[in-house]
C-alpha cells in the first residue's frame, strides 16, 4: 500500500468502531495500532492467518479480534486458489463475516476475490458503510463495483466507496458471478 493510501486508511480507522478486512497481514497490525474496538480479518491461507494471529495476540492482547479462515481449497502465494474444483467454496470468502453477524462500519478490500468482497459488502452492509478498495485504479476488472457503490474519494491507487441506501438492480447476480474471479 502506498503512503497516500496508508494515510487515507489511517484517517478512516480513527473513526472506526468495527473494521473488517479482506486479506490479513500488515493492515491487520496497522488497524490494531490504531486501536479500533473490533477487528475482523478474512484470510484464505490458514498458516498466514495463524502467523498474524500470533502477532496480534502478542502486540494487542485486549483487541476484540476475530480472525476468519475461509477454506477455498488449496492455496498458493498470497492465498490464491490453486484448484478450480474448489470453486463452489469460493462464495464463502466474501460472505463469511456477514453470515457470522458482523456489521463493520469500515471495510478494507485487500485480499482475494476483491470485486466479490466489495459486492458482498454492498449486499450485506448497512447503508453508509465505508469501503476502502486498495489497488483499484489500474485494475479495470474491479470497476464493476461502481455500478453498485457510491465512490466518495480517490486516494492514490485506492478508491473509497459508501454503501448506498438501496440495493441496485442485479447486485446478487453480480456477486455470484464475481466469486468466480479470485483476483
Amino acid at each position: 500500500m502506498t503512503k497516500t493510501c496508508i494515510h487515507a486508511l489511517g484517517r478512516l480507522l480513527q473513526d472506526s468502531r468495527c473494521f473488517l478486512e479482506y486479506g490479513a497481514g500488515g493492515s491487520t497490525r496497522f488497524a490494531a495500532a490504531h486501536e479500533v474496538k473490533s477487528l475482523i480479518s478474512v484470510e484464505s491461507d490458514v498458516r498466514f492467518l495463524n502467523a498474524v494471529d500470533g502477532c496480534i495476540q502478542r502486540d494487542s492482547p485486549n483487541l476484540d479480534w476475530h480472525p476468519i479462515h475461509v477454506d477455498i481449497g488449496r492455496v498458493g502465494p498470497l492465498g490464491y486458489p490453486l484448484q478450480l474444483k474448489s470453486m463452489r467454496r469460493w462464495l464463502r470468502y466474501p460472505s463469511r463475516p456477514w453470515v457470522a453477524g458482523h456489521q463493520p462500519d469500515l471495510v478494507l478490500i485487500d485480499g482475494r476475490f476483491r470485486l466479490a468482497c466489495a459486492l458482498a459488502t454492498a449486499y450485506y452492509a448497512q447503508p453508509g458503510t465505508t469501503i476502502f478498495f486498495d489497488d483499484y485504479l489500474y485494475r479495470p476488472w474491479y470497476w464493476t463495483a461502481e455500478r453498485f457503490l457510491s465512490m466518495v474519494a480517490k486516494p492514490g491507487r485506492a478508491r473509497i466507496f459508501k454503501v448506498p441506501d438501496t440495493h441496485r438492480p442485479h447486485l446478487r447476480a453480480a456477486l455470484v458471478s464475481a466469486c468466480r474471479d479470485p483476483r
